[in-house]
Formats: C-alpha cells, structure tokens, sequence
C-alpha cells in the first residue's frame, strides 16, 4: 500500500534551521550531558511523575471518601 502522506525532508542541518530561534542556544544541551546524568535526570522525571500521579489519586480518593453528614441527627 502506497502512502499518500507528505515526507518531510530536511534541507538543511538542524543547527542552521533553528538559527535566530530560542531554541538555537540550546541545541547542545543533551549532547553535553553523560550517560550517568541522563540516568540521573531520567529518573528524576519518573520519580517526579510518579510522585504527581500518587498525590492526585490520594486527593481523588480524600475527595470522594468523606463522611456524610445527616442533617437530621443531632450532634
């Protein structure tokens, strides 16, 4: 089956495509980092989002298991 979606070719180098935009000064910030600091900043992203997904479903969870209060009793 042939494909009929457009193929993006790139003329010119990365670097000179990105001349003049922000992110030209920061075309070699990962090839400047070692094998042990991408490890380190990888897990420091898992560990963070799974930090963040922990926390939200505890709050869904306090959220949702509150007692309820019968305003007929007295108290």
């Amino acid at each position: 089956m042939k494909s009929t979606a457009p193929v993006f070719i790139a003329s010119r180098p990365l670097s000179i495509a990105l001349a003049g935009t922000p992110l030209a000064s920061h075309q070699g910030m990962l090839n400047m980092l070692t094998a042990p600091a991408l490890t380190l900043l990888f897990l420091g992203v898992v560990v963070g989002l799974g930090t963040a997904f922990v926390w939200m479903f505890w709050e869904i969870e306090q959220s949702t298991s509150k007692p309820r209060r019968n305003g007929d009793r007295g108290g």
